[in-house]
């Protein structure tokens, strides 16, 4: 037996890891995770994350085309998003097939990724670092369980899924690093198990995470750098990290390419995806982060220390889950004392705890608050640059990959020791070693969990708990509505990161989540597509309930909900007009009231609209004559504005050519037209969160109240993209069309200092092509003049009106 235990120890081990750190779980982690996520959601992503869960488990690639339920009146369409996920889609996917379950689902995956990070880092530590089996098995358990997992994070599934990977890939760096390769034919390196193996794990590991793919990306450069400036290069080292590279870069490509044809046939300019200098401060952690225990720690004197840190800093948002524990901190400082000096053998353990303290440096300097990252933005823009925090379970993961070589190198010392040997005997000596080990690991898990497990039933957060208010409401919604209603909400808020109305969040996604019917929903609709201009404006009107009622249903809405919270009366005013104008009473009445508006099709049945991804009105179908039509057709193309169709609407009024009578109905075309050429190059549409307010303005319901002796600066929006040489025209906008006098405002036309030329009438001119950047955009600033009268701006509009030779 004994046997047979020395020679599958490495394969019982395989075993033994993912078992330990399942029945670990409960003690560290805790059972009350869905509790946690759940009463927690109104103020976390979980919601995004199981709207997620839930199109990739209703079929593997849904995630790569459209979700037909979300973004009414149109659809959202999950390319806007650069990453695919298609390696958490398939994880998802998997468990779906055992479960049916939505919430269930995510509590399976999320308790699924302790054991995995624990083999993850066992394998990696047993054949990459080549340390024992004992040893691999204590320090995979610590990184399985470390305070990155919890509190904030959980409510970033995404997220944490990368942490399984992580330990691969930067054993398959150590690998690399340390393996002389100069004897090696190239061809046949290729062909290597090795090779293949670590080729699979980077691009697995990038198709999990687009923020691995980032860091993995920079490592590998930090590798060839290292071996362009040593003395003996290793050519052979060099082509096979590049290789590796190339290998990262076609799974970066094969996760991007759905959004790459998105992005060459989309009016976005992306700008929703823009992190800027304030996040690589905001989500970012700094060097002390690291030291930082955890708020419940076991001891008194270290939760002083985390209340005192908590309290004398600004960003208090990460610093509690980058916490590495007293064993990683010693070996973070250890292995950095190592980096800085010289060891003649390159076999020896300290060299390759050098190494690793190299790497550390290397992170530290490049993505901790204010390095390297900071700069970058000088240049770049990309997302996964704004979120640095991220690094935390990289630098955790090389300080345990330091001291399982440290661990080693101090057993192997003792057993050379002749006083330890002669004092102990060599049984009792090996005892003793396991026994502190044992204590180690066990300490280290104390010291990262704290008093009491994270999802403990005590601490289950009890207040702003939104879950069961949701459930019961759309409960009963499922009722009464049927397969292929159309529902509006509002207040209205686009998606995503988007400003709160009250208590209304883009993040407000349990329509789709709870509701299981073939219904169309207008959450999830991206801030800079149209129908997030629809529906913001549809809210917008809500203290004209007539107006925006009429609107919702030239859309063709056939329910209305209105969200309670999101109202500073509790939806008492709306509730009061719609049964004055109406006389119609909520069909539901909970935290939401729902309001069917079938019914109302006969008063205003005269138009309806039906829009594209790039046009609002791409076609408008009247059941009346055009002369009795005609202005609300004005109305309606200010209210919705289109690339294709001026504030006149005579592109689609006047010209014969744009209307084609078919049977009781006619339908206006705007005509020769691409909206998508022209929408964010020859026209731009600005509302809600797109338009910035001067400070002391406020905005309510996305519409900016000016008082009427108020004179000064009312607001700015941004072009973040190249615009062309010629005349353009600003219209100001409230619910009732276009503003006409201009002598109200002012424009000023800046980039970064640089004014352009503007008039009375709203029109400024560029004599040249302005590149606009995301971080470098062309300003437009809109100033107020004294009026008798309050002024109220919902959107702003800019059109080329002139084509400079």
């Amino acid at each position: 037996m004994q046997r047979f235990i020395q020679r599958y120890a490495t394969q019982i081990c395989y075993f033994l890891v993912p078992i330990i750190t399942i029945l670990l779980s409960e003690h560290i982690a805790g059972s009350h995770f869905l509790d946690y996520v759940l009463l927690a959601s109104g103020h976390s992503d979980t919601t995004i994350e199981l709207s997620y869960l839930k199109l990739y488990t209703s079929g593997l690639t849904n995630h790569i085309f459209e979700n037909p339920h979300m973004g009414a009146p149109l659809i959202s369409d999950q390319n806007y998003w650069p990453w695919r996920n298609i390696g958490i889609g398939s994880y998802y996917f998997i468990i779906s097939l055992f479960e049916n379950d939505l919430l269930e689902i995510y509590r399976i995956f999320y308790y699924s990724l302790f054991p995995l990070s624990a083999l993850s880092m066992f394998i990696s530590l047993r054949h990459f670092i080549k340390v024992s089996n004992l040893v691999s098995l204590g320090i995979s358990l610590i990184y399985s369980f470390m305070p990155f997992m919890f509190v904030h994070n959980i409510h970033h599934a995404t997220v944490l899924v990368g942490v399984i990977f992580v330990p691969l890939v930067l054993g398959s760096i150590f690998y690399i690093n340390f393996k002389d390769f100069r004897n090696f034919n190239f061809i046949n390196l290729l062909k290597s198990k090795q090779t293949i193996f670590i080729a699979t794990i980077l691009f697995l590991s990038v198709t999990l995470s687009l923020f691995s793919a980032f860091y993995t990306l920079i490592l590998l450069s930090f590798l060839l750098i290292k071996q362009l400036i040593v003395e003996q290069k290793d050519f052979i080292k060099m082509r096979l990290i590049l290789f590796f590279i190339g290998i990262n870069l076609l799974a970066i490509l094969f996760n991007i390419y759905p959004h790459l044809l998105f992005r060459l046939d989309s009016h976005f300019t992306f700008n929703y995806m823009t992190r800027n200098f304030i996040h690589t401060t905001l989500y970012s952690v700094s060097i002390v982060d690291f030291f930082v225990p955890v708020k419940n720690h076991v001891f008194d004197s270290f939760k002083f220390y985390s209340q005192l840190y908590s309290q004398g800093t600004q960003i208090r948002d990460f610093f509690n889950i980058s916490y590495i524990g007293l064993f990683g901190i010693s070996c973070f400082l250890f292995s950095i004392i190592c980096f800085f000096k010289k060891f003649s053998s390159d076999d020896s353990p300290l060299k390759r705890i050098a190494f690793i303290g190299g790497l550390i440096i290397f992170l530290i300097l490049v993505f901790v608050r204010g390095g390297f990252l900071t700069s970058f933005y000088l240049y770049f823009d990309f997302l996964v640059l704004g979120s640095n925090y991220r690094i935390t379970p990289w630098i955790l993961c090389l300080s345990l990959m330091s001291g399982a070589i440290i661990l080693e190198l101090l057993y192997s010392m003792s057993k050379r020791n002749n006083f330890l040997i002669k004092e102990f005997t060599k049984p009792y000596l090996n005892a003793l070693s396991v026994l502190l080990f044992l204590v180690v690991v066990s300490f280290s898990l104390i010291d990262m969990r704290g008093s009491k497990p994270h999802f403990n039933k005590k601490n289950i957060p009890s207040e702003g708990s939104i879950y069961e208010e949701e459930k019961l409401f759309f409960e009963e919604l499922d009722k009464i509505i049927d397969e292929k209603d159309m529902i509006l909400q509002v207040p209205y808020v686009c998606f995503q990161e988007t400003k709160d109305i009250l208590g209304t969040s883009y993040r407000n996604l349990w329509p789709y989540l709870l509701i299981n019917k073939d219904v169309r929903f207008a959450a999830m609709a991206m801030r800079e597509g149209i129908p997030c201009n629809i529906n913001s404006q549809l809210s917008s009107m809500s203290k004209n309930v007539s107006e925006m009622i009429k609107h919702a249903i030239y859309y063709g809405y056939t329910g209305l909900m209105v969200e309670k919270r999101g109202f500073s009366d509790k939806g008492e005013s709306i509730a009061a007009d719609i049964k004055k104008r109406f006389n119609l009473e909520p069909l539901i009445n909970m935290s939401y009231l729902y309001y069917d508006i079938r019914n109302l099709k006969t008063e205003f049945s005269i138009i309806n609209i039906l829009p594209s991804h790039s046009n609002p009105i791409q076609s408008i179908r009247s059941y009346t004559s055009k002369n009795l039509i005609a202005n609300e057709i004005k109305k309606i193309v200010q209210l919705f504005p289109s690339p294709c169709v001026d504030e006149s609407a005579s592109q689609i009024l006047d010209n014969p050519k744009a209307s084609t009578r078919l049977e009781n109905y006619i339908i206006f075309n705007s005509i020769n037209c691409n909206a998508n050429s022209m929408y964010n190059k020859d026209f731009f549409h600005f509302s809600d969160d797109t338009i910035s307010t001067a400070p002391g303005i406020t905005m309510q319901n996305g519409l900016i109240n000016l008082q009427n002796k108020y004179s000064g600066n009312a607001l700015s929006v941004n072009i973040g993209i190249p615009v062309d040489p010629g005349s353009y025209q600003v219209f100001i906008k409230s619910n009732n069309g276009t503003i006409n006098n201009k002598n109200l405002f002012s424009i000023l036309v800046t980039k970064w200092g640089k004014s352009f030329l503007s008039d009375g009438n709203l029109v400024f001119t560029l004599t040249e092509k302005v590149k606009g950047t995301k971080l470098s955009p062309l300003t437009i600033s809109v100033r107020k003049n004294i009026s008798e009268k309050d002024i109220v701006i919902r959107s702003i509009t800019i059109r080329k009106i002139e084509v400079n030779k």
